[in-house]
């Protein structure tokens, strides 16, 4: 038996998922990492593996909580109350990846004309900001990356490409992103991402986890 949904004075609700887990839903990408770091620095009873997503986070049950519905509702009553941590309260690992990058693109230009700017000044904004991996989806290993300051807010390409090669470095509304193999370039009708900053020269795709955080640095055109 599982828990019933739970929702909080904030907001916050929380789902059942199968009897083995329970669904977070948070106002954005800020309040998910911010209740993960304080579900990390005191982490509550019954409380398993965290998946986090763009504005939910999926919190596996241990056996124990699984096979006791009182414990499982105890546990939803933390997750939908328990205050997300400031994000200048997050723990940190210090494990920092920096991933050079060619910024050759070809949609380059028509994000500059987008964001009213020049390419020059999107390279600079993609490259001074420092990014952090907040959860993975889409293809197995590909990270959304989520900046420390504002949001570039890149507009989505009308019709999506089949094929991105593997490295080539995205924007797509907040988000940046490293492609980790070759696939399309996003598969919905609202479009794909934009293969605009160029290819990455960084290690293997596989780097990427949630929490992890990462930077562009720029390298000298081939």
């Amino acid at each position: 038996m599982s828990a019933p949904t739970r929702t909080s004075r904030v907001g916050r609700a929380v789902h059942p998922v199968g009897g083995r887990a329970l669904l977070v839903e948070c106002r954005d990408g800020a309040e998910v990492r911010g209740l993960r770091a304080a579900l990390d620095v005191d982490p509550p009873t019954g409380l398993g593996e965290m998946q986090p997503g763009a504005r939910t986070l999926l919190v596996h049950l241990t056996p124990a909580a699984a096979a006791d519905p009182r414990l499982a509702d105890r546990l939803a009553g933390v997750l939908a109350e328990l205050p997300a941590l400031p994000e200048a309260d997050h723990p940190t690992t210090g494990d920092v990846v920096v991933i050079e990058t060619v910024y050759d693109g070809a949609d380059l230009a028509d994000v500059a004309a987008a964001l009213g700017t020049s390419p020059a000044a999107v390279v600079a904004a993609h490259t001074e900001r420092s990014w952090t991996a907040s959860f993975v989806g889409f293809a197995p290993g590909f990270a959304y990356l989520e900046p420390d300051g504002d949001p570039l807010d890149v507009p989505r390409r009308a019709t999506p490409r089949t094929a991105v090669p593997a490295g080539s470095v995205a924007l797509a509304g907040p988000y940046s992103a490293v492609y980790p193999r070759r696939s399309p370039g996003g598969g919905s009708s609202s479009g794909g991402p934009r293969p605009c900053c160029g290819t990455s020269r960084g290690p293997s795709p596989r780097w990427s986890r949630p929490g992890r955080g990462c930077g562009s640095a720029r390298s000298a055109r081939s």
